[in-house]
């Protein structure tokens, strides 16, 4: 984990982060590694639960990895041993990571001549996986669902063409790409939608994580409004070191907490280069009236941003629906209300985003409304007396939570063990900044 938490020497109010690397991103090369198997280091790494959870199920396939620390800075080692000594039945546990989940499917499918019992955590199996299951079975995939598992009997698969829905989960679609190269012949992969409703392709900017990561390995993949065509060849790693950005996803919570509690704080990104979608939050608080500002420091660049709260935005969502939750706690210091749309698809994430947000927003006695897709919020908030709010295990609400919680202390929260899944070191800012606090008195 990189984590700084550094005063200015111009200005001791303002303090420098940085975050550990993109758990999407490593967790994309870990899988495409564990097809090409080579000697590779990961940096920045991460010790996040996501990360974690994929090494250890990795480790099956035979992985060896280290965690090591190199000037200051965390490298994830990867090395990969034969399969020829390993058992022909091999357990598997991803617990409650959905991404592991979901990208193991279609990996271990294509591992041939082994079968894999894969145990599911109980809130996992509840959530959507069945279209990529369903997909992968008319390519000829062998995989049965139990109660708690899977049981999937590796072989070689054709490829050819596969119909996904677009408006449940972009995983299905890079879990089927990132394994591309295994399959006898291309893949060609075409949407439909599951709700009529709906025509939206949601988190269309991780599938172009995806495809951006095997174009970079020398892999054809393309993708036009409602098909993605993929080439079966397999591609390599360029260099045994990869420079992973860090995590994007994480970073606007920083600003979120920044611009709400009036703590200076400026987060390392690049703009230029980022392969995360999570980096148009940037947009938004621009829209919102803040500006940004750039400061250069050890030959990296952090962003920070000033200003006023203004009025309420009308936006979509569906291209970071994971920022909707640090959008709809701004909401609540603007002038007018905010409405924010196209967010069906957090029904489907480690908790029902939606209705649980609604739920603790009216705790605090916030006027919300959701109908048709569209979240309305008034601005405004009024804590009078200690009020608990439920994480329902969900790092995101966690995160937002322990944001608010900051501002006002009468907030409670039942569990914010929760965030470790994707950003243990923002729970190590909120320590570090709490001794700053009482330091400066």
């Amino acid at each position: 984990m990189i984590m700084m938490l550094l005063n200015s020497p111009d200005d001791k109010a303002l303090l420098f982060v940085e975050t550990a690397g993109s758990k999407s991103l490593i967790n994309r090369y870990l899988i495409l590694n564990s097809i090409h198997r080579q000697n590779l280091s990961l940096y920045p790494g991460s010790e996040c639960a996501d990360v974690m959870e994929m090494l250890t199920c990795l480790e099956k396939l035979g992985l060896h990895y280290r965690l090591e620390t190199c000037s200051d800075i965390p490298v994830i080692s990867c090395q990969y041993q034969n399969l020829k000594n390993v058992s022909k039945e091999i357990l598997i546990d991803v617990h409650e990571a959905g991404t592991v989940f979901r990208f193991l499917i279609t990996r271990l499918a294509l591992e041939d001549g082994y079968t894999f019992r894969m145990r599911v955590g109980e809130s996992l199996m509840k959530r959507p996986f069945l279209p990529l299951v369903e997909a992968l079975q008319k390519l000829g995939a062998d995989i049965t669902v139990r109660q708690n598992e899977l049981l999937i009997r590796g072989k070689t698969l054709e490829g050819g063409k596969v119909l996904l829905p677009s408006d449940i989960s972009s995983q299905f679609v890079s879990s089927l790409l990132l394994s591309a190269s295994l399959f006898k012949s291309d893949l060609e992969i075409s949407f439909y939608q599951s709700k009529v409703q709906s025509s939206l392709l949601y988190s269309e900017s991780y599938i172009r994580m995806t495809i951006q990561m095997l174009n970079q390995l020398g892999i054809m993949c393309v993708m036009d409004k409602n098909r993605i065509y993929c080439e079966n060849r397999k591609g390599t790693f360029i260099n045994n070191e990869v420079a992973v950005e860090s995590d994007y996803s994480t970073a606007p919570s920083f600003w979120v907490l920044s611009l709400i509690t009036g703590r200076k704080i400026a987060v390392a990104v690049s703009e230029k280069v980022a392969l995360q979608g999570d980096l148009q939050f940037i947009t938004l608080l621009k829209q919102l009236g803040f500006r940004k500002v750039i400061y250069e420091k050890s030959g990296k660049q952090y962003l920070a941003f000033e200003g006023e709260f203004s009025d309420g935005i009308d936006v979509s969502m569906k291209d970071m629906p994971d920022q909707v939750m640090n959008l709809a706690i701004l909401a609540l210091f603007c002038n007018t209300p905010t409405v924010i749309r196209d967010i069906e698809i957090l029904r489907f994430k480690e908790s029902d985003r939606i209705e649980n947000l609604k739920t603790g927003l009216k705790h605090l006695n916030v006027c919300v409304q959701y109908e048709n897709e569209q979240l309305l919020i008034e601005p405004g908030i009024c804590i009078d007396k200690p009020v608990e709010l439920c994480s329902c295990n969900d790092h995101r609400l966690a995160m937002i939570w322990m944001i608010l919680k900051q501002k006002y202390p009468l907030i409670k929260i039942d569990n914010t063990d929760c965030i470790k899944k994707s950003a243990p070191e923002f729970l190590t800012f909120l320590i570090r900044l709490d001794t700053d606090n009482l330091r400066h008195g």
